[in-house]
């Protein structure tokens, strides 16, 4: 015997037929069909409203809607959209809010909703991470507090001449201070850049880098180069974030990947239209609204450091109780009849022993090199001892 088949509808006018019955218990049919008191009150309302087609099955879409934009709003996101920068739903959604009475202004949601629509955004599969440690990560409170550089990483352009981006920013604004195509990667054309950011920024108070060359040696007494040393006789403290550990400083990668997306895929045809599209760049880049900021513009919230500097970088006068030595063109220095190695960027220079009871301190200015615990009061060692021998420095 077949099953005798039915539909939704035929379900329906028999609940009706059922319930129009005299004492019929509506609550019992209804738990009988499996719907709701409400369910079935609302079809009794419609069939004697309206008899059978009022059991018809209605369209859901809401009268009006809250979510509803006009056409002229849609159009400004489809031009803010456009352009070499990959549309962003916060980007967007902050300009927006700049160009548009606050009552016009949609939601972020609506936005990214658009973007979709318009075919803007590509999705993809979300990866999953290890949890990884946060120790040495970038941060900073006010502006100059910290400024974090780092190379690119060349690309060539039309004329097959290398271009290596040097970019330096403020991470507290985010303000991109300088992006600077090199042709070598020098110390002193590097260390010229860094000279122009100081006459017109004024000195941050530190300077962060990842651990490659010029900004860090890690076979060098605290990864010291030439740049780490000017930095530091100049009044800035260089700092480093972890080996192999690039999410450390992840708001200057993030800004690496747009200048690889809108920049270095067109590559200009020579180093001089590079530069012109750098420039132009970073000016867009600080005039563009940043959700960190509180969609202020990198430009609106950038203040010049107070610190003024002072190019002829005058010798730092240590401490008198401090015993100076000056570090030879090999990067070592004598002490206590012992030559140690310390680092070749040194050379030149004049570093100063801090000695207490059991501690020994070497300083270079202001920035501590290393200390040593000795087994036994400094003055107890005879000048001719070799209390150094297997001593390590603690950096």
């Amino acid at each position: 015997m077949p099953w005798k088949e039915t539909d939704a509808m035929s379900e329906k006018y028999k609940f009706v037929l059922l319930c129009q019955e005299p004492g019929a218990n509506i609550s019992q049919i209804c738990q009988e069909y499996g719907v709701g008191r409400s369910t079935g009150n609302k079809w009794l309302r419609r069939y004697r409203k309206a008899g059978v087609t009022g059991l018809l099955e209605r369209s859901r879409r809401p009268l009006s809607s809250t979510l509803e934009i006009s056409a002229e709003v849609i159009c400004q996101i489809s031009l803010l959209s456009d352009g070499p920068r990959k549309p962003k739903a916060k980007r967007i959604h902050a300009q927006l809010k700049r160009n548009l009475p606050i009552e016009q202004v949609p939601s972020m949601s609506t936005v990214h909703r658009v973007l979709v629509r318009l075919g803007r955004v590509e999705h993809r599969r979300k990866r999953r991470h290890e949890s990884m440690r946060h120790d040495g990560m970038v941060s900073a409170e006010n502006c100059n507090d910290a400024w974090t550089t780092d190379l690119k990483g060349w690309w060539q352009t039309r004329d097959g001449i290398r271009c290596d981006p040097l970019t330096i920013r403020d991470q507290a604004s985010r303000y991109l201070l300088d992006l600077y195509g090199l042709v070598l990667v020098r110390t002193e054309i590097v260390k010229d850049r860094f000279r122009w950011c100081f006459e017109l920024y004024g000195l941050p108070i530190s300077i962060w880098s990842d651990n490659g060359s010029p900004f860090a040696c890690t076979r060098s007494l605290c990864g010291l180069t030439q740049l780490s040393v000017w930095f530091i006789k100049v009044g800035i403290t260089p700092k480093r974030i972890p080996k192999a550990s690039p999410w450390c400083n992840g708001g200057h990668e993030r800004m690496h990947l747009d200048i690889a997306n809108e920049l270095e895929r067109r590559p200009e045809r020579d180093c001089a239209s590079q530069q012109r599209a750098f420039d132009l760049w970073r000016i867009e880049f600080n005039d563009t609204p940043h959700g960190y900021l509180r969609d202020k513009t990198p430009e609106e919230v950038y203040k010049r450091s107070r610190r003024i500097f002072n190019p002829a970088e005058p010798d730092y006068e240590y401490p008198k109780d401090f015993e100076v030595r000056k570090v030879d063109s090999k990067g070592c220095l004598f002490f206590r009849n012992e030559k140690y190695y310390l680092s070749k960027a040194l050379s030149g220079e004049y570093v100063g022993f801090e000695q207490n009871e059991k501690l020994l301190k070497l300083w270079f200015c202001n920035f501590l090199l290393g200390s040593a615990t000795l087994s036994k009061p400094l003055r107890h060692y005879p000048k001719d001892s070799h209390m150094f021998r297997h001593f390590e420095w603690v950096k």
